[in-house]
């Protein structure tokens, strides 16, 4: 099965293809921080977040030479830098230098994209008016799982500290197809790059390992030593791989029984037309594309619906006087 897809974006919007959401730059008015969230929400949207160095230069291009922008980042000393709604704390930031201090009232997040700003971030009054960035999509990752469309995979970094195997057991648990993460290209190595930069740990389990039956290092799916690594050479006959923090970034291998915090991943798609948690649930027969799939966490039709029917998740049938693609065409009377 392919769960290859692209997020169709309405028209005034433009698609962020890294996280399967569609952006659209609000220039020709402004708003206070909470306002803006209210005039995104008008839209079906809410204040964009950005997760990494990709997302931020197209927010950046189409928001070429306007100052201190608003983004959904926000904070207070006590409260942390959170993202929206979001309960657990920001991972990934591009600050100006030096990067504010949090205070005990709430800041909220800007972005300056003048050239001479080079598209970093700072905090300002939230009271200000200014223009902001809105985004929407289907909710394809859950809360506190971070996109990858590259990858195809939801990501999402736990701070545990445990051995080898409990963090797998512990990743795995209660969700099918979820396990340590690979890394099979630079882009990816990339984009975990910038989640584990922002909160400074050591290092971190991630989905390879030799446990000694297959005499040498393998992924957790069982394929071979990858064409692609990052490795500070092994030395280890029998070992688990952790992604290390420090000027830059390498693999390194240690004792499987040493504690780290670890890095989780899994597919926002199921496999043979089901969705929800455990893929337990059918999408609807009447999702169009070649494999009629719909997204793990909301059973959203991913390619739209079959000629007659409408809704995210194509199980509303056309009105008597609507026919075709999206109920868009009337009849007779």
């Amino acid at each position: 099965m392919s769960t290859s897809f692209e997020v169709k974006c309405p028209y005034g919007w433009t698609q962020s293809k890294g996280t399967w959401t569609c952006l659209k730059l609000i220039y020709n008015s402004t708003a206070t921080w909470d306002g803006a969230r209210q005039a995104c929400m008008a839209l079906g949207s809410d204040l964009v977040r950005i997760t990494d160095h990709e997302k931020n230069d197209l927010i950046a291009n189409m928001a070429m030479n306007l100052s201190n922008l608003y983004i959904g980042l926000s904070g207070t000393l006590t409260s942390g830098l959170k993202w929206l709604d979001d309960r657990n704390e920001a991972t990934f930031f591009i600050w100006k230098n030096p990067s504010p201090a949090l205070l005990s009232v709430k800041q909220c997040g800007v972005m300056d994209v003048k050239p001479s700003a080079a598209s970093r971030w700072d905090f300002k009054n939230c009271v200000d008016k200014r223009n902001f960035m809105c985004e929407k999509g289907p909710k394809i990752c859950p809360e506190e799982w971070i996109p990858h469309a590259h990858s195809e995979k939801c990501i999402r970094l736990f701070y545990a500290n445990l051995d080898y195997i409990t963090s797998r057991i512990e990743c795995k648990q209660n969700l099918i197809g979820k396990d340590l993460v690979t890394i099979r290209d630079q882009i990816k190595e990339q984009f975990i790059s910038e989640q584990v930069e922002a909160v400074s740990k050591t290092g971190w389990w991630i989905g390879y390992n030799n446990d000694n039956l297959h005499g040498n290092y393998r992924w957790l799916d069982e394929s071979n030593t990858p064409q692609y690594s990052n490795t500070d050479p092994f030395g280890l006959v029998t070992g688990c791989i952790y992604y290390s923090y420090g000027s830059q970034y390498t693999w390194k291998a240690e004792p499987c029984s040493n504690k780290r915090d670890y890095i989780c991943e899994y597919s926002p798609v199921c496999s043979n037309q089901m969705y929800g948690h455990n893929c337990t649930m059918q999408c609807s027969p009447e999702c169009a594309g070649k494999d009629n799939n719909c997204f793990r966490q909301t059973g959203y039709c991913i390619d739209g619906c079959k000629a007659g029917y409408m809704g995210s998740a194509c199980r509303t049938v056309c009105r008597v006087s609507t026919y075709g693609d999206k109920c868009s065409k009337s009849r007779l009377p």
